[in-house]
């Protein structure tokens, strides 16, 4: 089934899976903020904080998590996880709501984190940077030779790096083109473009003004900076991430895409 714009129905739910991850972030610190409170209320006002425990941290804890219950009915999220951390680890983990019809949402469910994405996109570009494998300032097709853009008046050579990082880069927001369409009376979607075939896609695009004269989020710059970190180190994304990011910062539940082995413990929503 599609929105009456177009638009499929699991492009829309793509969309919605943002809202799991911002409720996430905003019980957390709603989360810390109670354990803060309970805390700080036993403690001489000249104490260092420090986190609560026997009946005191029963009582935090049981406050946070009815305050998160609260919080995700009235936002319409069908659940989420929990976690309060220090520099020492996690202090408390906990899940709230359904993962799906009779699965209970817990700490160690997974979930799309939409947009999040991005910070490990920029920070994969950054490493390759410091490697001194790719300038900021050097034109994105230096690296991704395919790639260009109709542009009145201005050249396509300055779309940098570094415009796309900072959003500045002119592009459009997203490529529909190829991307969403209408289903076929067969029922099937046709096949997103991979990482390869993206850059090519946008010969026939128009950008909308030249980089670095305004902010605009841009969902393809980033697809665009994902297919350069595969092209500059000629692993895939998913691999980049796991070897250089989430491996190093012991993130051993995350990963870049979902495959079948993933799919089992994760949210659908």
């Amino acid at each position: 089934m599609t929105h009456k714009h177009g638009i499929p129905a699991r492009e829309r739910d793509m969309l919605a899976r943002n809202k799991v991850f911002t409720m996430g972030a905003a019980c957390s610190a709603l989360l810390s903020a109670t354990l803060c409170a309970v805390g700080a209320a036993a403690q001489a006002p000249s104490a260092a904080f420090s986190v609560p425990s026997g009946a005191l941290r029963a009582e935090a804890v049981a406050r946070s998590l009815r305050a998160a219950e609260r919080l995700r009915k009235s936002c319409k999220v069908e659940g989420l996880s929990l976690a309060v951390v220090d520099s020492t680890g996690p202090v408390w983990t906990a899940g709230a709501g359904s993962a799906e019809p009779g699965k209970a949402f817990g700490p160690g469910t997974l979930s799309f984190p939409g947009s999040v994405s991005k910070l490990f996109t920029a920070s994969a570009v950054m490493l390759l940077v410091e490697r001194g494998l790719v300038d900021l300032d050097a034109p994105l097709s230096r690296y991704l030779p395919e790639f260009t853009v109709r542009a009145e008046g201005w050249s396509p050579e300055s779309i940098t790096v570094r415009s796309l990082l900072t959003h500045s880069s002119g592009l459009p927001s997203d490529l529909f083109r190829g991307m969403v369409k209408e289903e076929s009376p067969s029922g099937a979607y046709p096949p997103a473009p991979t990482a390869a075939e993206l850059p090519a896609l946008l010969a026939e695009e128009y950008a909308a003004r030249p980089p670095f004269t305004a902010f605009a989020y841009s969902n393809l710059g980033y697809s665009l900076l994902g297919t350069l970190v595969e092209r500059v180190s000629g692993a895939s994304l998913r691999d980049f991430m796991e070897s250089e990011i989430f491996g190093p910062l012991g993130m051993a539940s995350s990963v870049f895409d979902f495959g079948p082995e993933e799919l089992g413990p994760a949210s659908p929503g």
